[in-house]
């Protein structure tokens, strides 16, 4: 299901599963926790909390330039899986130089790589906030609300017990093509994060690590 957008905060790992458990009665349904592998060789983890919008559930609600279904092949072949599933004339010529930012060790992209990848994320996703750091497999934009994601079809679990997702159990949920993000989801998700003290609502970019 990666590559995919997550709108919502990053949790503390040392204390995500607890501050989860604690937080399980008041979470909108639309909300996913991801335990997300990035950083190439180094198999970093990232705990994030939000509502999850998958490129394959919406290639048909970006209106960029670059098609967002290019976008996500041209990820998903960084991947230590995708890297055998997306064949190489599949790649689109506009996303053919990601491939330079796989086999890192978890060290930020230096700035020519950020801005080169701002552009290609922008060419397929306009309107996005501005990158404030990216590694290989994991993009943070700076805080607000990402008003280029309303309407995109949100990714739903199909039981309670799978609404903590790590990167290989995607396949065992399901999307939901009724729930989409709209302005009252983020509200929602705002409140959550003053209530619970996690900070500004803010968007990531996951995809599968090469690692």
């Amino acid at each position: 299901m990666m590559p995919a957008f997550v709108v919502g905060f990053e949790l503390e790992g040392h204390s995500a599963r607890g501050l989860v458990q604690q937080l399980a009665p008041q979470l909108p349904s639309f909300v996913t926790v991801h335990e997300h592998q990035y950083g190439g060789y180094s198999c970093l983890q990232k705990w994030l909390l939000g509502a999850t919008l998958c490129f394959a559930h919406n290639v048909d609600r970006a209106h960029g330039r670059v098609p967002l279904d290019a976008l996500r092949l041209g990820l998903m072949a960084l991947g230590e899986l995708g890297a055998d599933e997306v064949p190489s004339h599949a790649i689109h010529p506009e996303v053919a130089w990601l491939k330079d930012l796989t086999g890192t060790y978890g060290q930020p992209f230096d700035e020519m790589d950020r801005k080169l990848l701002a552009e290609t994320i922008a060419d397929a996703v306009p309107g996005l906030p501005p990158i404030e750091e990216a590694v290989e497999a994991l993009v943070h934009f700076a805080p607000g609300a990402p008003e280029a994601l309303l309407q995109w079809r949100i990714f739903t679990c199909s039981s309670e017990e799978l609404r903590e997702l790590g990167d290989w159990t995607f396949e065992e949920a399901r999307p939901s093509n009724e729930s989409e993000w709209t302005e009252e989801r983020v509200r929602e998700l705002q409140a959550l994060g003053q209530s619970a003290s996690l900070g500004p609502l803010r968007t990531f970019l996951l995809w599968e690590s090469s690692d």
